[in-house]
């Protein structure tokens, strides 16, 4: 690697004819030479404390133009400064302390604040880590354990504060790897960071090659950084985001009738059931499709929703269908294929080992073995009423009130079968005009009627008495503080059918 100089004249079109090893030549043409601009040359290598930029143009001078120099390093600001174009040549000291290691991207913007020229430089500031390990014993037993102290300081001796990762690892298992390979400084601070592909990155951090740093400040000179375009950033616009910002979970579907037409518009009622009992009910509806959404929940752990539909004629025979999830799409980059050159004796080796290794390990897992005596599995047998979906709002009632054939024969409503079953309810009146009042229910202005619902649903009472009882599984009733979940609606109880 290498670099020159020369003085490009207005209006001439230059090119680069390169020869390749077999004695060929490649012609390459250079960009159309302006008549006006500007040229950087950065020194990077013979001051310690500075990094020295040189900024020429050929403008006119202008004592009232300013142009402007941006130095930051991965989007961390180091370095920002202006000077006013009453001079052809401006110099500018920027302090290394100022700036983070890795690639630092050095910008000239002109009077118009455009971007005109530009440079990367590698910063180095040596704050080299010092780990020390240090063992317990010189010596171990196969299987022992192992006990090891770390300790991380900086060049000065001062102890370092940060996140450290620690791996064992057999050393005969490990080939020899490949001189001057990827290592985690040239991935993240170097290979990383640029556009183009860096053979052999290690190579540039060796401290015993003394012309590393030089040959990487050569290196930067070929390689581009675009993270991002300097006019977009200029505009202070924000690029549309590729994905909808989720802020909570979110989900979908379709209520469609039974014959699979669309039913209108629909009533959805959500009840949420986390991990921890809490529930929480959320009202909605649907489009004119059916279609619904609900987007953005913010729940704790493990939560069961229940999902109901009503149309508005109070029609419930409806069926709910969720979109399937669908995750983002994500493009893959190919990986170009690179054939693995390796020495079949020291793979052979290494099958050897391995297999050993296999060997040994089957051999303690057996001595490890033990025989268990019988093994008694105990579990409740489900109780078809306590598991009913449609408690799930209250749990478990007060009272409950089965129907079968013995006590709904002769009963003319659902009322006639309740009567008498339950303690402290008590049923007047005949026909419609029946009337169910709960012990302990009442306010300043008399007693008051429990909520009726049906399937979960607040119903009337006259939808009550035109159910035939036949058709009816159980009825709850709720008293007292089983039925303060509904607030005041539930002041005079609550009769679940």
């Amino acid at each position: 690697m290498g670099f020159f100089s020369f003085m490009p004249e207005a209006g001439q079109e230059y090119r680069i004819e390169v020869r390749k090893p077999n004695g060929q030549y490649v012609k390459y043409p250079i960009p159309k030479v302006k008549k006006e601009g500007f040229t950087v040359t950065v020194d990077n290598l013979s001051n310690k404390d500075n990094v020295r930029v040189i900024v020429r143009h050929n403008k006119p001078l202008n004592p009232s133009a300013e142009m402007s120099i941006f130095v930051h390093t991965r989007g961390a600001v180091g370095y920002a400064a202006k000077a006013t174009l009453a001079k052809k040549t401006v110099l500018f000291n920027i302090p290394r302390a100022n700036l983070n290691d890795g690639i630092t991207h050095i910008t000239v913007f002109d009077e118009n604040n455009l971007p005109t020229a530009e440079r990367l430089v590698y910063i180095q500031r040596n704050r080299e880590i010092e780990l020390q390990i240090a063992s317990d014993k010189n010596a171990y037993k196969p299987r022992e354990k192992v006990e090891l102290e770390i300790t991380a300081k900086d060049s000065e001796g001062n102890p370092v504060m940060g996140n450290f990762s620690l791996a064992a690892t057999d050393a005969k298992q490990v080939l020899d790897k490949e001189p001057n390979a990827l290592s985690i400084r040239s991935c993240f601070l170097l290979a990383s960071d640029v556009k183009g592909a860096i053979e052999q990155p290690s190579y540039y951090f060796d401290k015993t090659n003394p012309n590393a740093a030089a040959q990487l400040d050569i290196l930067l000179m070929t390689q581009g950084w675009r993270r991002f375009n300097w006019s977009e950033v200029l505009k202070d616009s924000l690029a549309p985001a590729p994905f909808y910002v989720e802020q909570g979970i979110s989900f979908s579907g379709k209520v469609a009738r039974m014959n699979k037409k669309q039913p209108g518009k629909v009533k959805l009622t959500y009840l949420l059931v986390q991990k921890d009992s809490t529930r929480s009910v959320l009202m909605g509806e649907t489009a004119e499709t059916g279609e619904f959404l609900v987007y953005d929940l913010d729940v704790r752990d493990t939560t069961t929703v229940l999902v109901q539909a009503v149309t508005e004629r109070g029609n419930r025979n409806l069926s709910i269908m969720l979109n399937p999830f669908q995750p983002a799409k994500v493009s893959i980059t190919k990986i170009p294929f690179n054939p693995i050159e390796f020495d079949p004796n020291e793979l052979a080796e290494y099958l050897k080992r391995t297999e050993e290794y296999l060997r040994i390990e089957r051999q303690i897992r057996a001595s490890r073995e033990q025989l268990l005596n019988e093994v008694v599995v105990k579990a409740k047998r489900p109780d078809p009423i306590k598991d009913d979906s449609r408690r799930a709002m209250y749990g478990e009632p007060s009272n409950t009130v089965k129907f079968d054939n013995m006590n709904t024969a002769g009963a003319m409503s659902i009322f006639d079968v309740i009567q008498g079953r339950v303690p402290g309810v008590q049923i007047t009146g005949s026909g419609m005009n029946r009337s169910i009042q709960i012990r302990g229910a009442a306010n300043f202005s008399g007693a008051v009627e429990p909520l009726f619902l049906l399937d979960g649903m607040a119903v009337s009472k006259d939808a009550i008495v035109s159910i035939p009882p036949s058709d009816v599984e159980a009825v709850d009733i709720l008293k007292g503080a089983n039925a303060a979940i509904y607030g005041s609606q539930g002041g005079g109880g609550v009769v679940a059918i």
